[in-house]
C-alpha cells in the first residue's frame, strides 16, 4: 500500500510586499514536516513524493516599541541636543552683550580730596559716555557674536538631525537583526524536524546511520547560527538603548522604507550640500572669523564719544556747585603698533582656516552623499538577485526532496539544499536592512526623513 503525502503551495498576494510575507520561507518545510512526524515508524521505504511548501507562520501579539517613540526618547535624553542647545543660549546672551556695546556707558568717580584737622574736600564726577565712532570695533563685535549665534543654532538643527537619523537607522538594525533571529529560530525548527524524519527512516531500514549524523551536525551548525545572531540582535538593541538613554521594551515594528529616488552621484551631492546644516554652520564660522578680523583692525584706531560730565566737589559737608560738561572725547589705545599688526594676521589667518573648514566639511558631505547612493544601490541589486534564488532554491528543496524518496538523491544533497534556503534568506534580509538603512540615510539628508517618521505606525 502506498501513502500518498502532499503539501499544496500557497501564495498570498502580499506575502512578497510585507515583512511577514518575507519571513515565510524558512517555513517551506514545516507544513510537511508536520505530516511526516505523524507517519508510522514501520512504513515502507517506498512512498509518494513529498512536496515542501511555504505556509505563513502565526506570530504571538507582542508590545511593539515604535520608531516615533524611539525617536523621541532619544531627542528628550541626548546629552548632544541638550549641549547644543545650551550653546544656542549662550551665543543669544552673547550677542545681547555685543549690541549693548551700541548704547552710553555710565560711570563715576570718588576721587578723595585734601584732608586736614577741620576739613575734609572730595571729588565726585558722574560721566556718560555715547560711543560714536569705534573703528569697526563696535560693529565688527556684534557681527561676530550673530555669526556664532547663526553657527550655534545650526549645529543645534544637526545634532538634533543627527540624533533622529542614528536612533531611525539604530532602530531599523534592531528589527532587522529580529527577522534574520526569526528566521534562524524557524530554521532549527525545520532541521530539527528532519533530523526526526530521518531517524525514523533509519529505524525503518530505510536510511543509514551517517544520515542522522549529517542532520545532527546540520542542525547543530543552524544552532550555532542563531546564537551569533542572537548576539547581533543584543547588539542592535543595546546600541539603540544608548541613543534612547533608557530601557528598550517590546518589540521592534517591521517597517517598508520607501528607497529614495536619485538620478545619480551628482544630484545626491546637490542635495546633500543644499540641505548640510554642518556646511552652513562652517559658513558662519567663517563670518564669524571675518568679523574677528574686524575687531582687530579697530583696536588699532581710535574711539570717538560723545561724554557729559557731572563733576561736584564736597567740603566739609557742604557741596559747591556742580560743573556739568559737554565734550566730544577722543581716546587712544598705545598698546596698538606691532602687537595689532600681529592680532590682525592672526584673524585674517582664522578667516583661511574657517575656509578650509568649510571645503573639509563639504568634501565630507559628498563623500557620504555617494556612499549611501552606493549602498543603497548595491542594496537593491542584492535583494533583485537573492529573490528568485530563494525562490529557485525552494522548489530545488522540494524537487530534492522527492527523489531522495526515490532514491535518486543523497541525504546531504537534500539537507545542503535546505540549508542554502535558510542562508539566502538571512542574505536578503541583511540585503533588506542595508537598503533601509541606505535610504534612511538619504532622507536624513535630503530633508524627509522626519515627514516620514510622522507617518509610521
Amino acid at each position: 500500500m502506498t501513502r500518498t503525502m502532499s503539501c499544496a503551495r500557497r501564495r498570498t498576494p502580499s506575502s512578497r510586499a510585507t515583512g511577514l510575507g518575507r519571513l515565510m520561507a524558512a517555513a517551506a518545510v514545516a507544513a510537511c514536516a508536520a505530516a511526516l512526524a505523524q507517519e508510522p515508524a514501520g512504513a515502507p521505504a517506498a512512498q509518494a513524493p513529498v512536496q515542501v511548501t511555504v505556509t505563513a507562520t502565526s506570530l504571538a501579539a507582542v508590545p511593539t516599541y515604535t520608531l516615533r517613540a524611539a525617536v523621541a526618547d532619544a531627542l528628550a535624553h541626548s546629552p548632544t541636543v541638550a549641549a547644543a542647545g545650551a550653546d544656542r543660549v549662550t551665543a543669544g546672551y552673547l550677542r545681547e552683550t555685543a549690541e549693548w556695546g551700541r548704547y552710553p556707558t555710565l560711570s563715576a568717580e570718588i576721587a578723595p580730596g585734601v584732608f586736614s584737622s577741620q576739613a575734609r574736600s572730595d571729588s565726585r564726577l558722574l560721566r556718560l559716555d555715547q560711543p560714536l565712532w569705534a573703528g569697526g570695533r563696535i560693529d565688527g563685535a556684534i557681527n561676530q557674536a550673530q555669526a556664532q549665534e547663526r553657527s550655534a543654532q545650526l549645529g543645534e538643527t544637526e545634532a538634533r538631525r543627527g540624533i533622529v537619523e542614528q536612533t531611525a537607522v539604530a532602530y531599523l538594525a534592531w528589527s532587522g537583526a529580529q527577522e534574520r533571529l526569526r528566521i534562524a529560530a524557524e530554521g532549527r525548527t525545520v532541521f530539527e524536524r528532519l533530523l526526526a524524519y530521518v531517524k525514523r527512516r533509519e529505524a525503518a531500514g530505510a536510511a543509514a546511520r551517517s544520515d542522522i549524523s549529517v542532520a545532527q551536525a546540520r542542525l547543530a551548525s543552524t544552532s550555532v547560527q542563531r546564537e551569533q545572531l542572537l548576539a547581533e540582535s543584543e547588539r542592535a538593541r543595546s546600541d539603540l538603548q544608548t541613543l534612547v538613554a533608557g530601557s528598550v521594551a517590546g518589540e521592534p515594528l517591521m517597517l517598508e522604507v520607501p528607497g529614495v529616488a536619485l538620478p545619480g552621484a551628482d544630484t545626491a551631492e546637490a542635495e546633500y550640500l543644499s540641505r548640510s546644516n554642518v556646511v552652513a554652520q562652517r559658513s558662519a564660522e567663517v563670518e564669524a572669523a571675518r568679523a574677528a578680523a574686524a575687531v582687530r583692525r579697530g583696536e588699532s584706531m581710535p574711539r570717538l564719544s560723545l561724554r557729559l560730565e557731572r563733576q561736584q566737589n564736597v567740603s566739609a559737608g557742604v557741596s559747591v556747585p556742580s560743573d556739568n560738561r559737554v565734550m566730544l572725547a577722543l581716546s587712544f589705545t598705545p598698546e596698538a603698533g606691532l602687537a595689532a599688526f600681529s592680532s590682525v594676521k592672526a584673524a585674517q589667518s582664522r578667516i583661511e582656516a574657517a575656509q578650509d573648514q568649510v571645503r573639509v566639511a563639504e568634501l565630507d558631505v559628498r563623500q557620504r552623499a555617494r556612499t549611501h547612493l552606493t549602498d543603497q544601490q548595491s542594496a537593491e541589486r542584492q535583494i533583485a538577485e537573492l529573490q528568485p534564488q530563494i525562490e529557485s532554491l525552494q522548489f530545488t528543496a522540494d524537487s530534492y526532496m522527492r527523489q531522495f524518496e526515490a532514491g535518486r538523491r543523497s541525504w546531504i544533497e537534500v539537507l545542503n539544499t535546505f540549508r542554502e534556503v535558510l542562508d539566502t534568506r538571512v542574505a536578503l534580509s541583511r540585503a533588506r536592512t542595508q537598503h533601509a538603512q541606505s535610504a534612511l540615510h538619504l532622507m536624513g539628508n535630503t530633508g524627509a526623513l522626519s515627514s516620514w517618521i510622522e507617518t509610521t505606525p
